[in-house]
C-alpha cells in the first residue's frame, strides 16, 4: 500500500492519513480490467459511494491533474460499474487505479491552501457538497493566518449549493457565509496536521457532515498561489472571433489540428527541420486548448513555437498585436534556433519578401479552383469512404499549404509596426483604410436585394418561412437561380459563426438568407476616400491586409466543405442507428468519427450533459492555469462599475438607439443604429452594413470589426469591457469613433 508507482498518489495519501488517525471515509482500491462481478465484491447494496481516480501521475510534487481525471459522487450500488469503467476511461494512457470510498453527505465542504505564498491560509467553503467549490461555483473565500486570525472574508450575497436529499444532488440557494469560528478553527488545527505529516504545504478537500470534519483528500501544492512562474497562459484574444462562446467537440477537435498542422509547416518553411519539430510535438498539439467548450490559445506553445526561429523577442511583439493579446507574459522556453538558422534566417525572409506575390496568387488561385471543384460534387449521395477521402483531401490539399496565410500576415504586422512606430494610433486609424471583400459582398447584397423585391412570389414565401416552397420556386426561375448561384460560390461560406462546424449553412436555410435581403434594397455603399500619396509602407500594408481579408474568405468556404462532410456522415450514422439526431455529431470528435469503434450515442449523451454544466460556469477571457489547477483570472475582479468607454477605432460622431447582440441574429426590424457585441466575425458582415455605428468589447485595430467600420466609414469603438453587460437595447448613445467616447443620453 506504500508504493505509489502501484496504487497512485491520492489513494497512497488517503490510507496512510487513516492509519495516522485523521477521520477519512472508509474506501478501498480497485486495479483496471476488473469484471463487474469483482468491482462489487466488496461493495454493499445499501451503501451511497464516491468512486474517484488515482492516477500514478496525480497529486504528485509536481503536478495535481486537479479534475483531469473522472470522478463520480452519490454512486449507488447499481452504477458503480459503470463508474468505475468511465475513471479507467479517463486514464487513458496513464497507470492507476480506482478508489471506492464511502460517500458522505456532507452539509458544509470545501477546500483549504495550507500556505498561499505569503504563510497565509485560504478556505474555500461552501454548504452541501464539494462539487461546487472545486469546480468553481460562487463560493466563500477566507484568508486567514496560521494562528487563526481573520484577515480577510469574502462571501456573495446569493449562492448555489448541492444538497443531498432523496439520494440525489439538489440545487438550493444559500445567503449566509457557511462556516462557524468552531468549525474553522478546527480546520486550521487539523489542516496544519497534515501539513506536518506531509511535510509540505497542502491543498486539502474537506467536509463537515453532523458537526463531524471529514478529510476527503490532501495532495501537495504543485505551485504557491501566489507565484506565476509555473503558470499556463490562456487568452480568448482574437480566436473569440472566429470561435465565440462554446464551440462543439467536433469544431474543437477540426480547431485543434488546423492550428498543429499549420504552424508546423510554417515553422518548417522558416528553416526549421522535421526532425526537430518530432521533438516538441505537444507545443504544436496543444496551440489551442478548451475550457468548459471554449477556445483559447495556449500562450505558453505559442511562445514556444516563436522560439524556434531568430529575432524572439520582436516576433513576440508582433505576434502579441496580431492577435490582440492580453497576456504579455515571460514563460519558460527550452527552445533556441540553431546557429546555421541565425546565419540563413536574413536570406529566407528576404525570399519569402520576394516571392509573396506570387506565392499569395498562385496560392489564392489553387485554393479557389478547389473549391469550385468541391461545390459540384453532391455531398447528400457520398458513402462514409467517400466522406473520408473527401476530408483526406481538404487535409493533404488545403490544411498543409495553408501556412501561405500565415506567411502572409507575417508581411501585415512588418509594415504595420512600420506604421506605427512612424505615426501616432489615431493617424494609423486614419490611413490603414482599405477596400476589401466586405465592400463587394455588400454590393453583391445590394444587387440580389433589388431583384427579390421585385418579385412578389419570393416575398410572400418569405413571409410564410417555408425552406421547401422557396426553393422550389427558385429552382424555376432561372435568372434568380444564376444570381444566387454567382453569390453563393463566392460568399456561401460567409455567414455568422462560420468556422463553427455546427453553424447551418446559410445555402439551407434560404428563408434567413433572403430576410437579411430586404434590408439592403435602399443602402449605398460610400466608396472609400483615397489619399493622393502613400508612402511604400502603406501600399504594402493595405495590399497585404487586403489579401489577408481574401484568405479569411477562402478560409469560410473551405470549412462549409468540411461541415458538409460531416454533415453528410452524421446523416449516415443516423440511417445506421449510430446516433440519435444527425446533430449529434458534432458532440463526437473526428478521430472517434473515423476510427467508428465508440458506442457514439453513450458518448454523445455523456457530452451534452458536461456541455449542460459548462452553461453554468463562466471562464475569463484569459487566466493563468498552475499546474493541473483551475483556471485563475489574471484580470482581477472586473468591476462593473468601470466607466464607459474604449479605443477610438473609425472616425465620426453617431447618437441613436442602440441593440446589444449576446450572439448572432438578425432581427425582424432593423429599429436601432448602433450595435453592440462582444465580437465579431467576417459571418457578421451583413448586419454591420446595417449599422450606423458599432461598440465593440474585444479586439483589437486590425479585428474584423476594426477593419469592416473604417472600410464602411462606420463610428466605432473597441475594447468597451462589459458592453453588453452594462448596456442595454433601446438605450440611446452618443459615441465618438475617435476618442473612444461613450455618453449615455437617454435611458429605457
Amino acid at each position: 500500500m506504500d508504493n505509489n508507482s502501484k496504487i497512485g498518489n491520492k489513494a497512497e495519501k488517503l490510507l496512510f492519513l487513516k492509519k495516522e488517525g485523521f477521520n477519512i471515509p472508509d474506501l478501498f482500491v480497485l486495479p483496471k480490467h476488473l469484471s463487474e462481478k469483482e468491482v462489487l465484491k466488496n461493495c454493499d447494496e445499501n451503501q451511497i459511494y464516491a468512486v474517484r481516480s488515482s492516477c500514478i501521475s496525480e497529486d504528485s510534487k509536481s503536478k495535481s491533474f486537479a479534475g483531469y481525471f473522472y470522478s463520480e459522487i452519490g454512486v449507488s450500488y447499481k452504477n458503480i460499474y459503470k463508474a468505475y469503467q468511465k475513471v479507467i476511461s479517463s486514464f487513458k494512457n496513464e497507470e492507476g487505479v480506482v478508489i471506492i470510498q464511502e460517500f458522505i453527505p456532507s452539509d458544509k465542504s470545501g477546500v483549504i491552501f495550507t500556505n498561499d505564498g505569503s504563510s497565509n491560509m485560504v478556505i474555500n467553503s461552501n454548504f452541501g457538497v464539494c462539487k461546487t467549490v472545486v469546480e468553481g461555483w460562487e463560493c466563500d473565500e477566507l484568508l486567514v493566518s496560521k494562528k487563526g486570525i481573520i484577515l480577510n472574508k469574502e462571501y456573495p450575497k446569493i449562492k448555489e449549493s448541492l444538497i443531498w436529499k432523496d439520494k440525489k444532488l439538489i440545487k438550493n440557494k444559500e445567503n449566509q457565509f457557511s462556516l462557524n469560528s468552531k468549525e474553522i478553527n478546527q480546520l486550521i488545527e487539523k489542516s496544519q496536521e497534515i501539513e506536518s505529516i506531509m511535510n509540505c504545504p497542502q491543498d486539502i478537500e474537506w467536509c463537515f457532515y453532523k458537526e463531524k470534519l471529514y478529510i476527503l483528500q490532501s495532495r501537495p501544492i504543485t505551485a504557491l498561489i501566489n507565484d506565476p512562474k509555473n503558470w499556463v497562459y490562456y487568452d480568448s484574444a482574437n480566436i473569440a472571433e472566429s470561435y465565440s462562446g462554446q464551440i462543439s467537440p467536433l469544431t474543437i477537435s477540426f480547431a485543434t489540428h488546423i492550428y498543429e498542422e499549420v504552424y508546423r509547416q510554417l515553422v518548417h518553411h522558416s528553416g526549421v527541420s522535421q526532425e526537430k519539430l518530432k521533438s516538441y510535438k505537444d507545443v504544436f498539439n496543444n496551440m489551442v486548448n478548451s475550457f468548459n467548450g471554449r477556445l483559447f490559445y495556449n500562450m505558453n506553445n505559442w511562445y514556444k513555437m516563436m522560439s524556434f526561429i531568430p529575432g524572439y523577442n520582436r516576433n513576440k511583439k508582433n505576434l502579441e498585436v496580431m492577435i490582440t493579446s492580453n497576456v504579455k507574459e515571460e514563460v519558460i522556453r527550452d527552445i533556441k534556433p540553431s546557429l546555421f538558422l541565425k546565419i540563413t534566417y536574413p536570406f529566407i525572409i528576404i525570399w519569402k519578401f520576394l516571392r509573396a506575390k506570387s506565392n499569395n496568387a498562385k496560392f489564392q488561385e489553387y485554393v479557389t479552383q478547389f473549391i469550385k471543384d468541391s461545390r459540384k460534387k453532391n455531398f447528400k449521395n457520398l458513402s462514409y469512404n467517400d466522406c473520408k477521402i473527401a476530408f483526406q483531401e481538404v487535409h493533404d490539399k488545403l490544411i498543409k499549404k495553408w501556412y501561405i496565410t500565415v506567411e502572409n500576415d507575417f508581411l501585415v504586422m512588418t509594415y504595420f509596426g512600420i506604421l506605427k512606430k512612424k505615426y501616432s494610433e489615431e493617424h494609423v486609424n486614419k490611413i490603414i483604410s482599405f477596400e476589401s471583400k466586405t465592400t463587394t459582398q455588400l454590393n453583391a447584397l445590394i444587387q440580389l436585394s433589388k431583384k427579390i423585391i421585385k418579385d412578389q412570389k419570393i416575398l410572400d414565401l418569405i413571409y410564410e418561412e417555408n425552406n421547401e416552397k422557396l426553393n422550389t420556386y427558385l429552382s424555376n426561375n432561372d435568372s434568380l437561380k444564376s444570381l444566387l448561384e454567382e453569390y453563393f460560390s463566392v460568399y456561401g461560406g460567409r455567414f455568422a459563426n462560420e468556422l463553427k462546424l455546427e453553424s447551418p449553412d446559410v445555402e439551407e436555410n434560404i428563408v434567413d438568407f433572403l430576410k437579411v435581403l430586404k434590408n439592403y434594397s435602399t443602402l449605398e455603399i460610400k466608396n472609400l476616400e483615397k489619399e493622393k500619396e502613400e508612402s511604400f509602407a502603406i501600399k504594402k500594408f493595405k495590399k497585404y491586409a487586403a489579401q489577408r481579408e481574401e484568405f479569411r474568405l477562402l478560409r469560410s468556404n473551405a470549412f462549409s466543405i468540411v461541415r458538409k462532410i460531416f454533415n453528410r456522415i452524421g446523416q449516415i450514422y443516423l440511417e445506421e442507428n449510430k446516433i440519435k439526431n444527425q446533430e449529434d455529431i458534432y458532440f463526437l470528435k473526428i478521430n472517434e468519427i473515423f476510427q467508428n469503434k465508440l458506442d457514439y450515442k453513450a458518448t454523445i449523451d455523456e457530452r451534452k450533459k458536461e456541455y449542460k454544466q459548462f452553461t453554468k460556469q463562466e471562464i475569463p477571457d484569459f487566466f493563468g492555469v498552475i499546474d493541473g489547477e483551475q483556471p485563475k483570472s489574471l484580470n482581477g475582479k472586473e468591476s462593473m462599475e468601470q466607466e464607459l468607454g474604449g479605443r477610438g477605432c473609425t472616425k465620426g460622431l453617431i447618437q441613436g438607439k442602440i441593440k446589444v447582440f449576446k450572439d448572432y441574429h438578425l432581427p425582424e426590424k432593423i429599429d436601432f443604429e448602433i450595435a453592440v457585441a462582444k465580437n465579431t466575425d467576417p459571418g457578421w458582415t451583413p448586419l454591420l452594413g446595417l449599422c450606423k455605428g458599432l461598440i465593440i468589447e474585444n479586439g483589437g485595430i486590425l479585428s474584423h470589426a476594426a477593419i469592416v467600420s473604417r472600410e464602411l466609414g462606420i463610428p466605432t469603438i473597441i475594447g468597451v469591457k462589459n458592453a453588453t453587460k452594462v448596456l442595454k437595447s433601446g438605450q440611446t448613445l452618443k459615441i465618438n469613433g475617435s476618442n473612444g467616447n461613450i455618453e449615455i443620453v437617454k435611458n429605457i
